[in-house]
C-alpha cells in the first residue's frame, strides 16, 4: 500500500453520519461522543528519573455518537443523511 504512514481524515459529521448509516440509525439528532480515561504518571527526559514532575496521559477508551435531544451546530439529523428506506407495496 502506498500510504503507508499517511492519515486518513474524515470530517465529523462525515463520521456520524458514516455510523448512523453503519448502524441504520434513521432519526434523531446525533454528536460525535468519547470515553476518556486519565493516567497519572511521572515524566522526565533522563533515564534515571531525577528530573521527573507529575503529569498524566489522556486515554481514548471508546469513541461513538449520542443522540442529543435538540440540534446543535455540531449534530447530524439521521433523517436527512440516513432516511428510512422507502417501503415497497405490492399492487394485485
Amino acid at each position: 500500500m502506498e500510504n503507508i504512514g499517511q492519515p486518513i481524515t474524515v470530517e465529523h459529521k462525515d463520521l456520524i453520519a458514516t455510523l448512523l448509516r453503519e448502524k441504520q440509525i434513521h432519526e434523531g439528532n446525533w454528536v460525535i461522543m468519547a470515553m476518556l480515561g486519565f493516567a497519572p504518571l511521572n515524566i522526565g527526559q533522563t533515564p534515571t528519573g531525577e528530573d521527573a514532575s507529575p503529569g498524566g496521559a489522556v486515554i481514548f477508551q471508546k469513541i461513538g455518537i449520542q443522540q442529543v435531544s435538540e440540534p446543535t451546530p455540531n449534530s447530524v439529523d439521521a433523517a436527512i443523511v440516513n432516511p428510512k428506506p422507502k417501503s415497497r407495496s405490492t399492487k394485485k
